[in-house]
C-alpha cells in the first residue's frame, strides 16, 4: 500500500538535494524525516512505523 504526501516544490526540491548529498532515495530521506518527527521506529522486515508510546501504525510502506 502506498501513501502520498503533498509537499510544496520547496520541500521537494530539499528533499532531492538531500537525497542525491546522502546517496539514498526520496522515499528514504521521507521516512527518515516521518521517523524522527513523530518520534517513531521502522520496523525494516516489514516496513511499518509505530508510535512508541501507543503501539500504533502510523506509517506504512
Amino acid at each position: 500500500m502506498k501513501r502520498t504526501i503533498k509537499v510544496s516544490e520547496t520541500a521537494y526540491q530539499a528533499l532531492s538535494h538531500q537525497s542525491e548529498k546522502e546517496g539514498k532515495t526520496k522515499e528514504e530521506i521521507a521516512s527518515s524525516i516521518i521517523s524522527a518527527a513523530l518520534g517513531a521506529e521502522l520496523s525494516n522486515s516489514r516496513g511499518e512505523q509505530y508510535y512508541p508510546k501507543t503501539d500504533q501504525r502510523i506509517f506504512r510502506r
